[in-house]
């Protein structure tokens, strides 16, 4: 219940796309963990950085 599941389907598949948009949100205990917005975007920067790599490199 409440759960979704997502498939890619092939055929929409462009082997040109290298990027996609990316949604962030954070909930009240991550900002009271690090204190401040400039905080919180740094290390969800980071993140999305080291996926990023993740990604590209493998």
């Amino acid at each position: 219940e409440g759960s979704r599941h997502f498939f890619r389907n092939d055929k929409n598949f462009d082997p040109k796309k290298t990027s996609c948009m990316l949604y962030l949100q954070a909930d009240h205990t991550f900002f009271e963990h690090y204190k401040s917005e400039e905080a919180c975007i740094e290390v969800m920067t980071r993140h999305v950085q080291r996926v990023n790599s993740i990604y590209r490199y493998t």
